[in-house]
């Protein structure tokens, strides 16, 4: 059970962190439309009889548009989890790779309240390969499978303070997961009964374990408060959290099949899975355009519990890094008036003519404009 468990925590490795960045996108000015992401996360899942430590490096963009108060974005990514897998009867390694693409839209109002929704789709491709320990020595398991999941979540921000400083968030997630089949066989020795003699004698026998393919249904329901400080430049934001999930299954049904007894399988099903979790998360943002967070977060109460998951990470806008500069500005052109100015039009009336309609009196005298011009002198009666 413990060796078959080993698909619902990588699935726990992917879901425990999944719309992290997507919340970096919630406060951006609308102005900034590319921006790239990168973060990194260490964590540890554990049970009663195993632990493991792993590492996930990810990384992705997006692009922004906006309408008035509405924002909205799209964007991808791309990540690497590599872990160590411990327990009493196996040790080994798991390598994943994922791919994924997520959608929010959101209303905001300032930096202090709003509301968002946001999807996320993801595909992840793993392999492990484990070697059996005590009862399961002698033993390699190696395994390839396909994980996909698909995440809906909705909340909002609200103030709570007079001065806007202090905002509550509270919201929900529903997601769905499938992971494929599983087999694997189990190499041991059992003692077996001669009847015609009545001797009793040990011999190598292969027990076939399989895990059908699992579809998990799951939900979550948070709630954060946090504190903000800002200025002209800098927005910095501290909060803290519960929330409650509940996952429908820890994988597909199992069954334990030995040789020479197909037709007396020993069944088995998943337990449902139901956690509480604390949370503790800052973002720094840097004149708007450069930000950082970090965050930690545990569960209990679990059949597979998170000891720790720390996150750190970044996002940059780089609209402005390929934004071709402004063309410098060039005065109109002169357009030469068909009727010339002389001394003694200047401050008379509107001058109109084929090209423009302007005021005589704007116009610079002729002297001004030509300092080899001489009027001519009017002459007395």
């Amino acid at each position: 059970m413990k060796l078959l468990g080993i698909q619902y925590k990588i699935y726990r490795l992917h879901t425990d962190d999944i719309t992290r960045h997507i919340d970096e996108l919630f406060f951006i000015p609308q102005e900034f439309r590319q921006h790239i992401w990168a973060n990194v996360s260490a964590g540890k899942l554990s049970d009663k009889a195993s632990g493991n430590a792993y590492k996930t490096f990810q990384a992705g963009y997006d692009y922004a548009w906006a309408y008035d108060g509405l924002r909205w974005f799209v964007g991808g990514l791309a990540d690497y989890t590599y872990g160590n897998l411990t327990a009493d009867l196996y040790a080994g390694k798991v390598h994943s790779v994922g791919l994924g693409a997520y959608f929010q839209g959101n209303y905001y109002y300032q930096k202090n309240f709003g509301l968002s929704i946001d999807a996320y789709a993801k595909y992840a491709f793993n392999h492990y390969n484990t070697d059996g320990r005590a009862d399961l020595d002698y033993n390699t398991f190696t395994n390839n499978y396909h994980l996909m999941f698909f995440n809906l979540r909705a909340g909002f921000k609200a103030p709570i303070s007079y001065d806007n400083s202090w905002f509550l968030e509270p919201g929900m997630r529903v997601s769905w997961a499938y992971i494929n089949r599983a087999d694997y066989v189990y190499k041991t020795t059992a003692p077996q009964l001669n009847p015609d003699t009545g001797d009793i004698r040990f011999r190598d026998i292969d027990i076939h374990l399989q895990q059908e393919a699992g579809k998990i249904f799951g939900n979550q329901f948070f709630l954060n408060v946090g504190k903000i400080y800002q200025n002209d430049s800098i927005y910095f934001d501290v909060r803290t959290g519960l929330s409650f999930a509940y996952d429908s299954s820890t994988g597909g049904d199992m069954q334990f099949v030995q040789d020479g007894y197909e037709d007396h399988p020993i069944k088995a099903t998943t337990p449902r899975d139901y956690r509480l979790g604390v949370a503790f998360a800052s973002n720094l943002a840097i004149k708007e355009n450069l930000k950082f967070y970090l965050d930690f977060k545990r569960t209990f109460f679990s059949h597979v519990d998170t000891s720790y998951l720390v996150t750190f990470g970044f996002r940059l806008e780089i609209g402005r890094l390929f934004k071709r500069p402004a063309p410098p500005l060039m005065p109109a052109p002169i357009k030469r008036q068909k009727r010339p100015l002389n001394r003694y039009n200047v401050g008379d009336g509107v001058v109109k003519n084929d090209w423009v309609r302007v005021r005589s009196r704007s116009v610079a005298p002729k002297e001004v404009e030509n300092q080899n011009f001489r009027p001519k002198m009017r002459t007395k009666p």
